[in-house]
C-alpha cells in the first residue's frame, strides 16, 4: 500500500466504506470496520475524513452527482436526437448506474433516509433536483406538443416514485441484470402510455385480421 497517491487512497477508503455501509447500515458500521476492509491505519483514515458521518456524506454526494450527470436537458435542435431518444438515454443512464452499483443503491434506498436531519436534507434536495428536471421536461414536452395537458408536478412525482420502486425491487434480485434495455423500455412505455390501449378494441381486432388479397384474373 506504500506509495499510493492521495486520490487512489481516498477511493480505496470510499469503496471500503460503501461495502460496509451497504452490508451493516450506518449505525452498524464503525470506523474500525472501514479501516480493516481498506487495510489502512486509523491515523490514515482521519487524514482523509474527519468522521464516519463525513465519510457517509461524501458517498451520498458522489452518488447524487453521478446520477445527476447522467440526466441531460432535453433539447430540440437541428442536430439533436428526437426528444424520446434523449429521454430514454437519460432514464437508461440513471438506471444503469443504480443497478450496476448495487451497494450504493442499497445505501441510498435503505440506509440514508431518516438517518439524521443533515442527511435527510441532502436526500430531499437531490430528489427535488430530479423532480425539477422531470417537471421541466414535461412542461417543455407540452410546449412542443409531445405531452398531453397535465399537471407537471403531480405527474413528475408519479414518475419519480415509479422509478424508485422499480429500482428498489430490481436491485434486490438479479432478475433483470442482463436485461436493462427491456426494463428501461417498459418503464418508459408505462410512463408515456400507461396501461390502456391507445385504440378501441374493435380497431385493434380489425388490424390483427389477415388482409384479404383479391385474385387477379388474366384473360388469355
Amino acid at each position: 500500500m506504500r506509495g499510493m497517491d492521495r486520490t487512489t487512497r481516498e477511493t480505496q477508503i470510499l469503496q471500503a466504506a460503501k461495502a460496509e455501509f451497504a452490508t451493516r447500515g450506518y449505525h452498524g458500521t464503525a470506523v474500525s470496520d472501514v479501516i480493516r476492509r481498506a487495510q489502512i491505519a486509523r491515523g490514515t483514515f482521519y487524514l482523509y475524513f474527519k468522521s464516519k458521518h463525513a465519510l457517509f456524506e461524501r458517498l451520498l454526494d458522489d452518488a447524487f452527482e453521478e446520477i445527476h450527470s447522467r440526466i441531460k436537458t432535453i433539447r430540440v435542435g437541428a442536430d439533436d436526437p428526437p426528444p424520446l431518444i434523449q429521454l430514454r438515454a437519460n432514464l437508461s443512464g440513471a438506471i444503469t448506474y443504480l443497478l450496476r452499483d448495487r451497494p450504493m443503491t442499497s445505501i441510498l434506498l435503505h440506509h440514508a433516509v431518516g438517518l439524521d436531519p443533515i442527511i435527510d436534507k441532502k436526500v430531499v434536495a437531490f430528489e427535488s433536483r430530479l423532480l425539477a428536471l422531470i417537471e421541466t421536461a414535461l412542461a417543455y414536452g407540452q410546449e412542443i406538443g409531445l405531452v398531453r395537458p397535465c399537471e407537471p408536478h403531480v405527474v413528475g412525482l408519479c414518475a419519480l416514485g415509479m422509478i424508485k420502486e422499480v429500482v428498489r425491487s430490481v436491485s434486490a434480485s438479479r432478475e433483470w441484470e442482463a436485461q436493462l434495455d427491456p426494463l428501461v423500455d417498459e418503464i418508459l412505455t408505462m410512463g408515456l402510455k400507461g396501461l390502456l390501449f391507445q385504440t378501441p378494441r374493435r380497431e385493434r381486432k380489425r388490424a390483427q385480421e389477415p388482409k384479404k388479397v383479391g385474385l387477379r384474373l388474366v384473360k388469355t
